[in-house]
């Protein structure tokens, strides 16, 4: 039964990481979407750098 418990256990807490993962993810993304239209504006020449960032977050 124990053994039961812990693979539970850890079952349960990787979903849950993976969730928060997912969710910081998604809100990390988002922030840095913001930051590279604002970047855009500023420095258009520095856009493909900040699109590929972009690229890999979205993986």
């Amino acid at each position: 039964m124990r053994c039961a418990k812990f693979v539970l256990l850890i079952f349960i807490t990787f979903v849950t990481i993976q969730a928060c993962i997912g969710a910081g993810r998604h809100v990390a993304y988002a922030v840095l979407y913001n930051f590279v239209c604002i970047m855009y504006k500023k420095y258009k020449k520095y856009a493909k750098y900040y699109k590929k960032i972009q690229i890999i977050m979205s993986k």
